[in-house]
């Protein structure tokens, strides 16, 4: 692939995947709905074409990409391997939460409520961070100062939405 192209593919992955699906997450999160109840066009356009284009875009990254998680073992590189596997892991998961949701076939089983919260954890870890590689590949974070920021940023997001995530998912399930 034309290394310009890879350049603006690789950046739009990064933005759509801050806004508009990481804005869709804090939104599912807190309203418990999907942005389907505003309309067909304005859930394809803000959802849906950068979900699909988020995913398909992330498994050409995870095909693409080198394993090297055994010859370095430095917590970015450790990190961004979980980023590529917590995707894989998302897509399938959130095509039977989504089945499941549209079609009214989610129950309140033992199964169906480790698949939600399973999804609510790497979906809150991805998106944290992913900030942290949006930061650097846009060059917010170019410094290694800046890069430690990011680092903390991106945790304190992550605990701070894994604890919002976990409170929902227990009031989903009757338990909160």
């Amino acid at each position: 692939m034309d290394k310009k192209l890879q350049f603006y593919l690789r950046r739009l992955h990064g933005l759509t995947g801050i806004f508009p699906l990481g804005y869709f997450i804090l939104f599912h999160l807190k309203e418990g709905s999907s942005f389907s109840s505003e309309g067909f066009l304005y859930s394809l356009m803000l959802l849906w074409l950068p979900l699909i284009y988020h995913s398909l875009y992330g498994l050409y990254i995870v095909y693409e990409g080198g394993m090297n998680i055994c010859c370095y073992r430095y917590l970015r590189n450790v990190m961004y391997f979980l980023q590529r596997w917590t995707g894989l892991f998302i897509i399938p998961i959130l095509i039977y939460h989504i089945y499941t949701m549209k079609f009214g076939s989610f129950g309140n089983g033992v199964a169906d409520n480790f698949i939600l919260f399973f999804l609510v954890v790497i979906s809150i870890f991805h998106l944290s961070n992913g900030i942290f590689g949006f930061l650097v590949d846009f060059g917010i974070a170019a410094g290694d100062k800046a890069q430690r920021v990011a680092v903390i940023l991106s945790f304190v997001v992550f605990i701070s939405l894994g604890l919002w995530g976990m409170v929902k998912f227990y009031q989903l399930i009757g338990l909160g």
